[in-house]
């Protein structure tokens, strides 16, 4: 069976949403509570906030799967419900229509300065 992953829907319709980091690749095969990919989400479009505009989050897979296509890569600027990533429930599982989303954790991320400095 194949499972989509697709861009959380966030309550703001005026957000820019872009993909910061993946973790993953193609053909790899992934466990439950394994990281996805990392989202920047930017309110700065819609109304005034008292907060700031931009949300960092983290998609983390809640299931088994196999990664099968990443039609997104790191920096591109997605809408909600856009596909960014088909998985299937096994490594040769034939190409089919995704079932349903695959399970998946959206965690925010308050503090993310040490996500994105290059490893020592």
């Amino acid at each position: 069976m194949w499972l989509a992953v697709s861009t959380p829907t966030f309550s703001s319709p005026h957000a820019s949403i872009r993909v910061e980091r993946i973790y993953v690749s193609e053909g790899e095969r992934l466990t439950k509570g394994q990281r996805l990919l990392d989202l920047t989400l930017d309110l700065s479009a819609g109304v005034a906030r008292d907060c700031p505009p931009v949300s960092t989050c983290r998609l983390v897979l809640r299931e088994d799967a196999w990664v099968r296509r990443l039609p997104v890569e790191a920096g591109s600027v997605v809408a909600a419900a856009d596909a960014l990533a088909l998985l299937s429930t096994g490594p040769d599982t034939p190409p089919e229509p995704p079932a349903r989303e695959a399970r998946v954790t959206v965690a925010t991320v308050l503090q993310h300065d040490d996500w994105w400095a290059p490893a020592p």
